[in-house]
């Protein structure tokens, strides 16, 4: 019984060092890619274009499209994949005609950020079916770009 207990502590414990080793290296990830629909990050609605994701280790995701005249900040928590996710990627969901971003995956990583839910998609969400639809993301990091 105490082997037992032994065993699953350091399961347990190594499980949590992966996590929040996984978390660090989320520190701060920028992405670039092309989104072809107007969609809604939180609260605000952007249009269509080429956008800048920058996610930070405190849970803030900054949204700025190619000419910097449409932004926006969204709050997010982190998202667990079963795996490493190598690909960089959006995820949004498509309720009727409005598209939702939901998650943002940085690549080579297990964790992602996924932005809370505004109260408008949850009434969205129980009168449509929903379309999840994802967005291949170009890494950039210390100027360089890294393709997915």
């Amino acid at each position: 019984m105490e082997r037992r207990s032994f065993l699953t502590a350091v399961t347990v414990g190594m499980c949590l060092a992966f996590v929040v080793s996984q978390l660090q290296a989320q520190v701060e990830r920028t992405l670039t890619l092309h989104i072809p629909f107007n969609f809604v990050a939180t609260d605000k609605t952007l249009p269509a274009g080429d956008y800048m994701v920058r996610t930070n280790a405190d849970s803030t995701v900054l949204l700025r499209d190619g000419g910097g005249r449409n932004a926006s900040f969204a709050i997010a928590h982190a998202a667990l994949a079963p795996g490493i996710r190598k690909e960089a990627k959006l995820v949004f969901y498509r309720f009727g005609e409005q598209y939702f971003l939901y998650e943002i995956w940085g690549g080579d990583t297990a964790v992602g950020s996924q932005l809370l839910v505004a109260p408008g998609e949850h009434l969205s969400a129980s009168n449509w079916p929903h379309t999840r639809i994802e967005i291949a993301a170009t890494i950039r990091a210390s100027g360089k770009e890294k393709k997915p």
